[in-house]
């Protein structure tokens, strides 16, 4: 029987949300079951490192060959990784060599297609002698697009991570158009705060696993501040100030969500932003700064673990 099985049945059985005659009627039936055997693993072990091989034999001969040669085989070889991720969703199950299903496995594909076809985009704009700002805008584009295609197939955190990277870079390429030496950083920050606003608000909805989609909304959103922070300057209590409300928010948020995760990036930013502000506004304390500094570090640690504790049982 499998121990995955077992092991949530177990779990129901002690919750008791089944008896104990379901429970020896499932544990018999699944001990009764046929072993399934893997076919084809071996065949597919073989081709993936022969695959790692060969992409490692050809990357020192790229440089000795036509650029046109070079665009044809990075063509293929992006053709080749979505070829493979979608004949192994079709074809084959059980697992692959490092990875514990072949799901995983053509999300990992999906993934390396994924940045594949930033190059091939980029090499193609590139060939054609196109201007940078619109090789980059497009390409970013067209990889969020397909991001999102793929996050909308799969579900997966590769694919979650590549929609928030190719958001990121998209964001970033418009922004180039409307950049400037006075507002470079602000913009910068607000495009960050409106990332980790769209991301936090469909990890809630939407996005699993939602972990992830926590932390990285939650990673935007104090990056984006502490770039505003930047772009304050001079003002730097107000910046100080800023990223204390930003991080008492998301802590306040961590509690509605049930999330620990918030309640980590919210924690350390808070306890990292009212250091600085103590410093700021006293800072003939000195050595007495340290003190009180770690003291405020302990009261919040020992909080913040009763606060993780209450989201536990929530």
């Amino acid at each position: 029987m499998d121990k995955k099985i077992q092991k949530k049945l177990k779990t129901w059985l002690d919750n008791d949300l089944i008896t104990e005659d379901v429970f020896s009627s499932i544990e018999s039936f699944e001990s009764s079951e046929p072993q399934k055997t893997e076919k084809g693993t071996l065949s597919k072990t073989i081709i993936l490192i022969g695959g790692l091989l060969v992409f490692s034999g050809i990357t020192p001969l790229i440089g000795q060959i036509p650029d046109w040669a070079q665009l044809i085989l990075l063509i293929l070889f992006t053709f080749v990784l979505f070829y493979s991720a979608f004949y192994i969703e079709k074809k084959y199950q059980g697992n692959t060599f490092l990875f514990d299903s072949n799901e995983t496995l053509r999300n990992f594909l999906f993934l390396l297609a994924t940045g594949a076809s930033g190059f091939t985009f980029l090499f193609i704009f590139e060939f054609f002698n196109t201007a940078e700002e619109i090789t980059n805008t497009i390409t970013s584009f067209l990889i969020f697009i397909l991001s999102i295609y793929l996050f909308n197939k799969t579900r997966y955190l590769y694919q979650q991570f590549t929609l928030f990277v190719s958001s990121q870079v998209l964001l970033f390429n418009l922004l180039e158009f409307l950049s400037s030496d006075t507002f470079n950083d602000l913009l910068y920050g607000a495009s960050q705060l409106l990332i980790g606003s769209y991301f936090l608000r469909y990890t809630f909805k939407e996005f699993e696993p939602k972990w992830l989609g926590y932390f990285l909304s939650s990673i935007s959103l104090v990056t984006g501040m502490g770039i505003i922070d930047s772009y304050l300057g001079s003002d730097e209590l107000i910046g100080k100030i800023l990223n204390i409300l930003l991080s008492t928010v998301l802590i306040w948020l961590s509690v509605r969500l049930t999330s620990q995760t918030i309640l980590f990036v919210g924690s350390i930013d808070l306890l990292v932003n009212l250091s600085f502000l103590i410093y700021e506004i006293f800072p003939e304390l000195g050595a007495l700064l340290y003190l009180v500094i770690g003291t405020l570090f302990i009261f919040a640690g020992l909080y913040l673990n009763r606060l993780r504790e209450d989201i536990k049982k929530i």
